[in-house]
């Protein structure tokens, strides 16, 4: 009698279609499986052209010199330090001084302009000033460079001979003279 009472209901035809989409579902459900089990199936190898890709780049730099171990260190250490809540505050602060960047420096521009109309009015020629602090200062690193020797009285009699020592002698006195007077001129001594 139960097979009978299965049978009717089978027969009926919202039972037949209910049992069609159910089929159609489990086929859908089957290929949607099959398909994540071909893609299961691929992972070891794609891992593996991974690791390869990996070895590789690792390979290059250390043939490169670069130590990627102590650059990760570092990156490390840096963000550390980046997210420490003093470094951020002076973080902060930096960024608000860039903020103003063009604002101080148009500042010292025109602190610098002014500088140079009160140097030209009082008789100073920045541009000259200029070209004179650049040889003194080559002329300083090529002494140093040198290292000269010790000298006495008769080495620097003897020295006297050279033109460039007899051309720097005459800026030395002329650089006396000025001082001189320019002291007088302002009643001090020099």
């Amino acid at each position: 009698m139960s097979e009978n009472l299965l049978q009717a209901r089978l027969d009926e035809p919202r039972v037949a279609e209910a049992l069609a989409r159910m089929l159609d579902r489990i086929e859908s459900l089957e290929r949607a499986v099959n398909g994540l089990t071909d893609a299961f199936e691929q992972i070891p190898g794609l891992v593996g052209t991974i690791t390869d890709s990996a070895d590789a780049a690792y390979r290059q730099a250390t043939e490169s010199g670069i130590d990627l171990e102590a650059q990760a260190h570092a990156g490390l250490v840096l963000a550390a330090r980046l997210t420490e809540p003093d470094t951020a505050a002076r973080l902060t602060q930096l960024i608000a001084l860039l903020d103003d960047g063009p604002g101080l420096a148009a500042m010292a521009g025109d602190a610098f302009d002014e500088g140079c109309r009160h140097a030209l009015a009082s008789g100073i020629d920045p541009a000259r000033l200029g070209s004179a602090a650049r040889r003194t200062a080559r002329a300083l690193c090529h002494c140093e460079q040198d290292a000269p020797p010790p000298l006495g009285v008769m080495g620097l009699l003897g020295a006297t001979r050279d033109p460039d020592v007899q051309r720097g002698l005459g800026y030395l006195v002329s650089l006396a003279r000025q001082l001189g007077a320019q002291a007088n001129d302002e009643g001090g001594a020099a």
